[in-house]
Protein backbone atom coordinates (compact mmCIF):
# COMPACT_ATOMS: atom_id res chain seq x y z
CA UNK A 1 0.00 0.00 0.00
CA UNK A 2 1.57 3.37 -1.01
CA UNK A 3 2.93 5.69 1.74
CA UNK A 4 -0.22 5.03 3.51
CA UNK A 5 2.41 5.01 7.28
CA UNK A 6 3.62 8.32 6.44
CA UNK A 7 0.86 10.12 8.03
CA UNK A 8 1.57 7.68 11.31
CA UNK A 9 5.44 8.75 10.98
CA UNK A 10 4.48 12.43 10.97
CA UNK A 11 1.80 12.02 14.04
CA UNK A 12 4.80 10.12 15.70
CA UNK A 13 7.18 13.41 15.33
CA UNK A 14 3.82 15.52 16.79
CA UNK A 15 4.14 13.50 19.97
CA UNK A 16 7.97 13.39 19.85
CA UNK A 17 7.97 17.14 20.44
CA UNK A 18 5.13 17.16 22.88
CA UNK A 19 6.72 14.47 25.63
CA UNK A 20 9.69 16.70 24.93
CA UNK A 21 7.50 19.71 26.66
CA UNK A 22 4.49 18.38 27.98
CA UNK A 23 4.10 16.37 31.15
CA UNK A 24 1.58 13.54 30.73
CA UNK A 25 0.31 13.03 33.98
CA UNK A 26 -3.49 13.36 34.05
CA UNK A 27 -3.34 13.32 30.35
CA UNK A 28 -7.17 11.16 30.00
CA UNK A 29 -7.82 7.75 28.98
CA UNK A 30 -9.14 6.92 25.61
CA UNK A 31 -11.98 4.97 25.78
CA UNK A 32 -12.38 1.72 23.94
CA UNK A 33 -13.72 2.71 20.35
CA UNK A 34 -17.48 2.26 19.14
CA UNK A 35 -18.91 -0.93 18.29
CA UNK A 36 -18.93 -2.26 14.59
CA UNK A 37 -21.88 -1.08 12.31
CA UNK A 38 -23.08 -4.71 11.48
CA UNK A 39 -25.70 -3.84 9.80
CA UNK A 40 -26.82 -6.33 6.79
CA UNK A 41 -26.72 -4.15 3.78
CA UNK A 42 -27.01 -5.61 -0.03
CA UNK A 43 -26.44 -3.57 -3.37
CA UNK A 44 -29.60 -2.74 -4.81
CA UNK A 45 -30.01 -3.31 -8.32
CA UNK A 46 -33.55 -2.70 -8.86
CA UNK A 47 -34.77 -4.72 -11.47
CA UNK A 48 -31.41 -4.14 -13.45
CA UNK A 49 -29.22 -6.95 -14.78
CA UNK A 50 -25.68 -6.79 -17.09
CA UNK A 51 -24.84 -9.54 -19.25
CA UNK A 52 -21.28 -9.60 -20.92
CA UNK A 53 -20.57 -10.10 -24.41
CA UNK A 54 -18.69 -12.88 -23.90
CA UNK A 55 -17.99 -15.64 -21.56
CA UNK A 56 -14.90 -17.88 -20.54
CA UNK A 57 -14.99 -21.47 -21.98
CA UNK A 58 -12.63 -24.30 -21.92
CA UNK A 59 -9.98 -22.25 -20.47
CA UNK A 60 -9.15 -18.85 -21.79
CA UNK A 61 -11.61 -19.34 -25.11
CA UNK A 62 -14.66 -17.26 -25.15
CA UNK A 63 -18.18 -17.67 -26.51
CA UNK A 64 -21.37 -15.30 -27.13
CA UNK A 65 -23.27 -17.78 -25.25
CA UNK A 66 -24.37 -17.54 -21.42
CA UNK A 67 -26.36 -20.05 -19.61
CA UNK A 68 -28.79 -18.46 -17.26
CA UNK A 69 -29.20 -21.24 -14.94
CA UNK A 70 -28.27 -20.15 -11.65
CA UNK A 71 -28.33 -17.11 -12.60
CA UNK A 72 -32.05 -16.23 -11.50
CA UNK A 73 -34.01 -18.22 -9.31
CA UNK A 74 -34.38 -21.73 -11.21
CA UNK A 75 -38.39 -21.91 -10.67
CA UNK A 76 -38.89 -18.38 -13.15
CA UNK A 77 -39.59 -18.78 -16.66
CA UNK A 78 -37.85 -16.46 -18.97
CA UNK A 79 -39.25 -14.91 -22.23
CA UNK A 80 -37.14 -12.56 -24.31
CA UNK A 81 -38.91 -9.14 -24.89
CA UNK A 82 -38.18 -6.76 -27.26
CA UNK A 83 -34.71 -7.57 -27.89
CA UNK A 84 -34.33 -6.34 -31.00
CA UNK A 85 -31.61 -8.36 -32.79
CA UNK A 86 -29.85 -8.03 -29.39
CA UNK A 87 -29.81 -11.68 -28.34
CA UNK A 88 -31.85 -14.50 -28.16
CA UNK A 89 -32.72 -16.80 -25.53
CA UNK A 90 -33.44 -20.38 -25.68
CA UNK A 91 -34.38 -21.82 -22.67
CA UNK A 92 -32.14 -20.53 -20.47
CA UNK A 93 -29.05 -20.42 -23.13
CA UNK A 94 -28.93 -16.47 -23.85
CA UNK A 95 -27.11 -15.71 -27.38
CA UNK A 96 -25.31 -12.04 -27.73
CA UNK A 97 -25.91 -11.26 -31.02
CA UNK A 98 -25.56 -7.43 -30.77
CA UNK A 99 -25.28 -4.43 -28.03
CA UNK A 100 -27.70 -2.31 -26.27
CA UNK A 101 -30.40 -3.03 -23.64
CA UNK A 102 -33.57 -5.22 -23.62
CA UNK A 103 -36.08 -7.13 -21.88
CA UNK A 104 -36.70 -10.42 -20.01
CA UNK A 105 -40.50 -10.80 -18.59
CA UNK A 106 -40.18 -12.82 -15.60
CA UNK A 107 -42.50 -15.37 -14.91
CA UNK A 108 -43.74 -17.50 -11.64
CA UNK A 109 -45.88 -20.34 -12.12
CA UNK A 110 -47.22 -18.41 -15.22
CA UNK A 111 -47.90 -14.91 -13.05
CA UNK A 112 -45.36 -11.92 -14.29
CA UNK A 113 -43.25 -11.72 -11.16
CA UNK A 114 -40.74 -8.52 -12.99
CA UNK A 115 -38.98 -7.62 -16.23
CA UNK A 116 -35.58 -7.46 -15.88
CA UNK A 117 -33.47 -4.91 -18.26
CA UNK A 118 -30.69 -6.36 -19.40
CA UNK A 119 -27.82 -4.57 -20.74
CA UNK A 120 -25.56 -6.06 -23.01
CA UNK A 121 -21.87 -4.78 -21.87
CA UNK A 122 -19.52 -4.74 -25.32
CA UNK A 123 -16.58 -7.07 -24.77
CA UNK A 124 -17.73 -7.56 -20.92
CA UNK A 125 -16.26 -11.11 -19.42
CA UNK A 126 -18.73 -12.26 -17.67
CA UNK A 127 -17.04 -13.84 -14.62
CA UNK A 128 -18.79 -16.61 -12.26
CA UNK A 129 -15.21 -17.09 -10.14
CA UNK A 130 -11.75 -15.68 -8.79
CA UNK A 131 -9.84 -17.31 -11.80
CA UNK A 132 -12.04 -15.65 -14.33
CA UNK A 133 -12.05 -12.42 -12.24
CA UNK A 134 -7.78 -12.47 -12.45
CA UNK A 135 -7.64 -13.62 -15.73
CA UNK A 136 -10.08 -10.56 -16.76
CA UNK A 137 -8.28 -7.72 -14.46
CA UNK A 138 -5.21 -9.67 -15.87
CA UNK A 139 -5.83 -9.09 -19.45
CA UNK A 140 -7.63 -5.74 -18.90
CA UNK A 141 -10.92 -6.65 -19.71
CA UNK A 142 -14.36 -5.24 -18.61
CA UNK A 143 -15.97 -7.42 -16.00
CA UNK A 144 -19.50 -8.71 -15.21
CA UNK A 145 -19.74 -10.78 -12.00
CA UNK A 146 -22.21 -13.15 -12.37
CA UNK A 147 -21.24 -14.59 -9.17
CA UNK A 148 -20.10 -13.57 -5.56
CA UNK A 149 -16.48 -13.93 -5.94
CA UNK A 150 -13.62 -14.35 -3.29
CA UNK A 151 -10.30 -12.54 -3.82
CA UNK A 152 -6.83 -14.83 -3.36
CA UNK A 153 -3.46 -14.13 -3.89
CA UNK A 154 -2.76 -15.38 -7.61
CA UNK A 155 0.86 -16.10 -6.88
CA UNK A 156 -0.09 -18.67 -4.17
CA UNK A 157 -2.34 -20.49 -6.90
CA UNK A 158 -0.87 -23.20 -9.26
CA UNK A 159 -1.80 -23.95 -12.51
CA UNK A 160 -3.24 -20.70 -13.74
CA UNK A 161 -3.03 -20.02 -17.46
CA UNK A 162 -2.00 -16.54 -17.20
CA UNK A 163 0.82 -16.43 -14.59
CA UNK A 164 0.77 -13.81 -12.02
CA UNK A 165 3.66 -11.07 -11.86
CA UNK A 166 6.18 -11.77 -8.86
CA UNK A 167 5.37 -8.22 -7.16
CA UNK A 168 5.62 -7.80 -3.68
CA UNK A 169 1.90 -7.87 -2.49
CA UNK A 170 -1.35 -9.63 -3.74
CA UNK A 171 -3.13 -6.78 -4.81
CA UNK A 172 -5.21 -6.63 -8.31
CA UNK A 173 -4.79 -4.21 -10.44
CA UNK A 174 -8.03 -2.83 -12.11
CA UNK A 175 -7.75 -1.05 -15.69
CA UNK A 176 -11.41 -1.12 -16.72
CA UNK A 177 -14.39 -1.60 -15.92
CA UNK A 178 -16.18 -3.82 -13.03
CA UNK A 179 -20.19 -4.31 -13.60
CA UNK A 180 -20.97 -6.35 -10.05
CA UNK A 181 -25.08 -6.98 -10.62
CA UNK A 182 -25.10 -6.47 -6.99
CA UNK A 183 -22.54 -9.41 -5.87
CA UNK A 184 -19.70 -9.66 -2.87
CA UNK A 185 -16.26 -9.42 -3.55
CA UNK A 186 -14.73 -10.99 -0.29
CA UNK A 187 -10.96 -9.06 0.01
CA UNK A 188 -10.45 -10.84 3.39
CA UNK A 189 -7.85 -13.14 1.14
CA UNK A 190 -5.89 -10.36 0.39
CA UNK A 191 -6.01 -7.83 3.03
CA UNK A 192 -5.23 -10.04 5.57
CA UNK A 193 -2.36 -10.42 4.20
CA UNK A 194 0.38 -8.25 6.38
CA UNK A 195 3.29 -6.06 4.89
CA UNK A 196 5.16 -3.00 6.07
CA UNK A 197 1.93 -0.97 6.21
CA UNK A 198 -0.64 -3.58 7.76
CA UNK A 199 -2.11 -5.26 5.38
CA UNK A 200 -1.98 -5.43 1.20
CA UNK A 201 -4.53 -4.12 -0.70
CA UNK A 202 -7.45 -5.19 -2.38
CA UNK A 203 -7.88 -3.30 -5.95
CA UNK A 204 -5.53 -0.90 -6.88
CA UNK A 205 -6.95 1.16 -9.91
CA UNK A 206 -4.35 3.29 -9.98
CA UNK A 207 -3.20 2.94 -13.47
CA UNK A 208 -7.61 3.57 -14.57
CA UNK A 209 -8.16 5.88 -17.11
CA UNK A 210 -11.83 6.88 -17.36
CA UNK A 211 -13.23 3.59 -15.93
CA UNK A 212 -16.69 2.73 -13.88
CA UNK A 213 -16.82 0.25 -11.16
CA UNK A 214 -20.38 -0.21 -9.49
CA UNK A 215 -23.09 -2.51 -8.61
CA UNK A 216 -20.63 -4.85 -5.74
CA UNK A 217 -20.03 -4.91 -2.65
CA UNK A 218 -16.60 -5.33 -1.22
CA UNK A 219 -16.21 -6.75 2.35
CA UNK A 220 -12.65 -6.65 3.87
CA UNK A 221 -12.95 -8.97 7.39
CA UNK A 222 -15.78 -11.49 7.05
CA UNK A 223 -18.05 -11.17 10.32
CA UNK A 224 -20.43 -13.56 11.40
CA UNK A 225 -23.80 -12.27 11.99
CA UNK A 226 -24.14 -11.09 15.67
CA UNK A 227 -20.97 -10.29 16.15
CA UNK A 228 -20.09 -7.56 18.91
CA UNK A 229 -16.43 -6.24 18.70
CA UNK A 230 -14.73 -2.80 18.26
CA UNK A 231 -13.21 -1.39 15.16
CA UNK A 232 -9.67 -2.38 15.99
CA UNK A 233 -10.75 -5.69 14.81
CA UNK A 234 -10.20 -4.39 11.65
CA UNK A 235 -6.60 -3.32 12.23
CA UNK A 236 -4.08 -5.33 9.71
CA UNK A 237 -6.44 -5.94 7.49
CA UNK A 238 -4.88 -3.50 4.51
CA UNK A 239 -7.37 -1.64 1.96
CA UNK A 240 -9.93 -2.25 -0.17
CA UNK A 241 -9.69 -0.19 -2.69
CA UNK A 242 -6.95 2.98 -3.59
CA UNK A 243 -6.65 4.82 -6.49
CA UNK A 244 -3.40 6.64 -6.53
CA UNK A 245 -1.72 9.34 -9.09
CA UNK A 246 1.01 11.55 -10.00
CA UNK A 247 1.84 14.62 -10.71
CA UNK A 248 2.42 13.22 -14.27
CA UNK A 249 -0.31 10.85 -14.65
CA UNK A 250 -3.76 11.30 -12.57
CA UNK A 251 -6.24 8.11 -12.53
CA UNK A 252 -9.88 8.83 -13.35
CA UNK A 253 -12.02 6.48 -11.94
CA UNK A 254 -16.14 6.40 -11.23
CA UNK A 255 -17.55 4.45 -8.38
CA UNK A 256 -21.06 3.72 -8.33
CA UNK A 257 -23.53 2.04 -6.13
CA UNK A 258 -20.84 -0.20 -4.28
CA UNK A 259 -20.97 -0.65 -0.44
CA UNK A 260 -17.23 -1.29 0.86
CA UNK A 261 -16.83 -2.30 3.92
CA UNK A 262 -14.66 -3.63 6.80
CA UNK A 263 -10.75 -3.07 6.96
CA UNK A 264 -8.05 -0.55 8.16
CA UNK A 265 -8.59 1.83 5.71
CA UNK A 266 -11.45 1.23 3.21
CA UNK A 267 -10.49 3.69 0.18
CA UNK A 268 -7.30 5.79 0.03
CA UNK A 269 -7.08 8.35 -2.92
CA UNK A 270 -4.25 10.76 -3.98
CA UNK A 271 -3.41 12.91 -6.58
CA UNK A 272 -6.69 11.42 -8.92
CA UNK A 273 -10.16 12.77 -10.67
CA UNK A 274 -12.53 10.46 -8.73
CA UNK A 275 -16.69 10.18 -8.59
CA UNK A 276 -18.18 8.67 -6.03
CA UNK A 277 -21.84 7.84 -6.40
CA UNK A 278 -24.59 5.95 -4.22
CA UNK A 279 -21.79 4.39 -2.49
CA UNK A 280 -22.18 3.36 1.46
CA UNK A 281 -18.84 3.29 2.71
CA UNK A 282 -18.24 1.85 6.45
CA UNK A 283 -16.39 0.09 9.27
CA UNK A 284 -12.68 1.06 9.30
CA UNK A 285 -9.84 0.73 12.30
CA UNK A 286 -8.43 4.38 10.44
CA UNK A 287 -10.26 6.20 8.19
CA UNK A 288 -13.26 5.08 5.30
CA UNK A 289 -11.67 7.86 2.97
CA UNK A 290 -8.40 8.98 2.84
CA UNK A 291 -7.56 11.64 0.70
CA UNK A 292 -4.00 12.29 0.69
CA UNK A 293 -1.95 15.49 -0.87
CA UNK A 294 1.85 15.72 -0.79
CA UNK A 295 3.77 17.80 -3.90
CA UNK A 296 1.52 18.83 -6.96
CA UNK A 297 -0.39 15.93 -6.22
CA UNK A 298 -3.96 17.68 -5.80
CA UNK A 299 -7.39 15.65 -6.67
CA UNK A 300 -10.85 16.39 -7.57
CA UNK A 301 -13.21 15.09 -6.05
CA UNK A 302 -16.93 14.76 -6.58
CA UNK A 303 -19.00 13.33 -3.77
CA UNK A 304 -22.97 12.29 -4.85
CA UNK A 305 -25.83 10.79 -2.38
CA UNK A 306 -23.28 8.68 -0.44
CA UNK A 307 -23.19 7.03 3.19
CA UNK A 308 -19.81 7.27 5.66
CA UNK A 309 -20.45 5.37 8.40
CA UNK A 310 -18.24 4.52 11.81
CA UNK A 311 -14.30 5.19 11.54
CA UNK A 312 -12.31 4.95 14.46
CA UNK A 313 -11.07 8.38 13.13
CA UNK A 314 -12.99 10.97 10.73
CA UNK A 315 -15.20 9.40 8.41
CA UNK A 316 -12.88 11.28 5.52
CA UNK A 317 -9.72 12.62 6.27
CA UNK A 318 -8.06 15.21 3.97
CA UNK A 319 -4.29 15.37 5.04
CA UNK A 320 -1.70 17.43 3.22
CA UNK A 321 2.42 17.11 3.75
CA UNK A 322 5.92 18.31 1.38
CA UNK A 323 9.12 17.16 1.69
CA UNK A 324 12.13 19.45 2.45
CA UNK A 325 12.46 21.87 -0.49
CA UNK A 326 9.16 21.11 -1.98
CA UNK A 327 7.18 23.75 0.08
CA UNK A 328 6.74 26.20 -2.83
CA UNK A 329 4.63 23.61 -4.40
CA UNK A 330 2.09 24.29 -2.23
CA UNK A 331 1.78 28.04 -3.65
CA UNK A 332 -1.49 27.14 -5.33
CA UNK A 333 -4.38 26.08 -4.14
CA UNK A 334 -5.14 24.29 -7.15
CA UNK A 335 -2.80 21.72 -6.40
CA UNK A 336 -4.80 20.69 -3.52
CA UNK A 337 -7.56 18.71 -2.53
CA UNK A 338 -11.00 20.23 -4.26
CA UNK A 339 -14.03 17.73 -2.84
CA UNK A 340 -17.88 19.28 -4.09
CA UNK A 341 -20.41 17.27 -2.18
CA UNK A 342 -23.85 17.01 -4.34
CA UNK A 343 -26.84 15.59 -3.39
CA UNK A 344 -26.79 14.39 0.10
CA UNK A 345 -23.65 13.02 2.25
CA UNK A 346 -24.57 11.07 5.46
CA UNK A 347 -21.55 10.58 7.60
CA UNK A 348 -22.64 8.41 10.81
CA UNK A 349 -19.30 9.01 12.64
CA UNK A 350 -19.91 10.81 16.12
CA UNK A 351 -17.44 9.94 19.46
CA UNK A 352 -18.11 11.01 22.67
CA UNK A 353 -16.20 12.93 24.12
CA UNK A 354 -13.72 10.37 25.28
CA UNK A 355 -13.08 8.66 21.56
CA UNK A 356 -12.73 11.39 19.65
CA UNK A 357 -9.43 10.32 17.76
CA UNK A 358 -7.01 11.11 15.42
CA UNK A 359 -4.45 8.28 15.54
CA UNK A 360 -5.31 5.02 14.66
CA UNK A 361 -5.09 2.43 17.16
CA UNK A 362 -2.56 0.50 15.32
CA UNK A 363 -0.14 3.16 15.86
CA UNK A 364 2.86 2.49 18.90
CA UNK A 365 1.46 5.98 20.72
CA UNK A 366 -2.01 5.95 19.64
CA UNK A 367 -2.71 6.06 23.68
CA UNK A 368 -0.69 8.63 24.29
CA UNK A 369 -1.65 11.03 21.23
CA UNK A 370 -5.46 10.26 21.32
CA UNK A 371 -5.49 10.52 25.35
CA UNK A 372 -3.46 14.48 24.65
CA UNK A 373 -6.46 15.03 21.99
CA UNK A 374 -8.93 13.60 24.77
CA UNK A 375 -7.18 16.21 27.79
CA UNK A 376 -7.38 18.87 25.17
CA UNK A 377 -10.79 18.83 23.67
CA UNK A 378 -12.80 18.55 27.38
CA UNK A 379 -11.88 22.01 28.65
CA UNK A 380 -14.59 24.04 29.03
CA UNK A 381 -13.24 26.48 26.34
CA UNK A 382 -14.34 23.66 23.80
CA UNK A 383 -17.83 22.73 24.66
CA UNK A 384 -19.37 24.29 21.56
CA UNK A 385 -18.05 21.78 20.04
CA UNK A 386 -20.05 19.37 21.49
CA UNK A 387 -23.59 17.72 20.73
CA UNK A 388 -25.45 17.11 24.42
CA UNK A 389 -27.57 14.00 24.06
CA UNK A 390 -28.96 11.83 26.96
CA UNK A 391 -26.33 13.09 29.82
CA UNK A 392 -23.37 12.86 26.78
CA UNK A 393 -21.17 14.97 24.80
CA UNK A 394 -20.50 14.27 21.48
CA UNK A 395 -18.77 15.49 18.41
CA UNK A 396 -19.26 15.01 14.98
CA UNK A 397 -16.19 13.84 13.30
CA UNK A 398 -17.28 13.92 9.84
CA UNK A 399 -14.06 15.18 8.00
CA UNK A 400 -10.14 16.25 9.30
CA UNK A 401 -8.43 18.28 7.42
CA UNK A 402 -4.43 17.66 8.34
CA UNK A 403 -1.39 19.60 6.97
CA UNK A 404 1.54 18.28 8.30
CA UNK A 405 5.24 18.74 8.01
CA UNK A 406 7.13 21.57 6.13
CA UNK A 407 3.16 22.68 4.80
CA UNK A 408 2.09 25.52 6.59
CA UNK A 409 -1.57 25.78 5.41
CA UNK A 410 -3.87 23.48 3.94
CA UNK A 411 -5.79 24.63 1.25
CA UNK A 412 -8.31 21.78 0.15
CA UNK A 413 -11.72 22.81 -0.78
CA UNK A 414 -14.96 21.11 0.49
CA UNK A 415 -17.63 22.62 -1.60
CA UNK A 416 -21.76 22.63 -0.77
CA UNK A 417 -21.16 21.89 2.89
CA UNK A 418 -23.65 24.19 4.05
CA UNK A 419 -26.20 21.71 1.91
CA UNK A 420 -25.56 19.16 3.65
CA UNK A 421 -25.29 21.07 7.51
CA UNK A 422 -21.48 21.37 7.68
CA UNK A 423 -19.52 23.69 9.57
CA UNK A 424 -15.57 23.83 9.63
CA UNK A 425 -13.77 24.36 13.43
CA UNK A 426 -10.12 24.39 14.54
CA UNK A 427 -9.74 21.09 16.07
CA UNK A 428 -8.45 22.04 19.62
CA UNK A 429 -4.76 20.43 19.67
CA UNK A 430 -2.46 20.99 22.20
CA UNK A 431 -0.15 24.10 21.65
CA UNK A 432 3.15 21.97 21.53
CA UNK A 433 1.72 20.24 18.18
CA UNK A 434 1.85 23.31 16.30
CA UNK A 435 5.64 23.30 15.33
CA UNK A 436 4.09 20.04 13.43
CA UNK A 437 0.73 20.21 12.67
CA UNK A 438 0.10 23.34 11.29
CA UNK A 439 -3.99 22.84 10.58
CA UNK A 440 -6.33 20.47 11.90
CA UNK A 441 -9.67 21.67 10.90
CA UNK A 442 -13.06 19.49 11.92
CA UNK A 443 -15.94 19.54 9.24
CA UNK A 444 -19.18 18.16 10.63
CA UNK A 445 -22.83 18.80 12.15
CA UNK A 446 -22.92 21.39 14.99
CA UNK A 447 -26.13 23.21 15.63
CA UNK A 448 -28.14 21.96 12.86
CA UNK A 449 -28.25 18.13 12.97
CA UNK A 450 -28.52 16.03 9.85
CA UNK A 451 -27.64 12.41 11.75
CA UNK A 452 -28.65 11.73 15.28
CA UNK A 453 -25.50 10.25 17.45
CA UNK A 454 -27.71 6.94 17.61
CA UNK A 455 -29.14 7.02 14.59
CA UNK A 456 -28.14 3.73 12.22
CA UNK A 457 -28.16 3.48 8.62
CA UNK A 458 -31.13 0.96 8.80
CA UNK A 459 -33.10 3.51 10.29
CA UNK A 460 -33.98 5.49 6.84
CA UNK A 461 -36.51 2.99 5.52
CA UNK A 462 -35.44 4.57 1.80
CA UNK A 463 -31.79 4.41 1.92
CA UNK A 464 -31.68 2.21 -1.10
CA UNK A 465 -33.46 4.50 -3.64
CA UNK A 466 -32.10 7.81 -2.68
CA UNK A 467 -28.49 6.22 -3.03
CA UNK A 468 -29.66 5.44 -6.45
CA UNK A 469 -32.26 7.98 -7.48
CA UNK A 470 -31.53 10.76 -5.10
CA UNK A 471 -33.58 12.14 -1.90
CA UNK A 472 -36.38 14.33 -2.71
CA UNK A 473 -36.18 17.27 -0.49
Amino acid sequence: MKKIGKISKIIFLILLFSVLMTTFVGCKKVNPPPPIDVEDLDVWMENDFYVGSLTYENGLKKTNELNLAGLFDPSYELIPLEHGGKATLSGTLLTITGEGKFKIKILKNKALEYIANVYIVKDGINVFNFEQFYYATRNSDKVVLQADIKLQDPRTLAGLLIPPSQTKSATLDITNDIYGNGHVIDANGIVSKINKDGGDTALDCSKAKDITIQDFKITGKILEKGTSLDLQTFNNYGCLIVVYGSPSFKPSVTMKNIIAENSHKVIFLNACKVTMEGCIVRNASDSTISIETNANGGSKIVMKNNVIANSLTAGIVLWGYTSVGKKNDYANPAKFVDLTIEGFLDIYNWKDSENAAIMPATERWANLVNGMVAEEINKDEYDHFFYHKNGKKYVHLGMIVLATDKLDENKAVVNNMDKVNFVTREFPLPKTATAFCHTCKVIGYEEKIGIEPDATIGDNPNIYKELRYGRKK
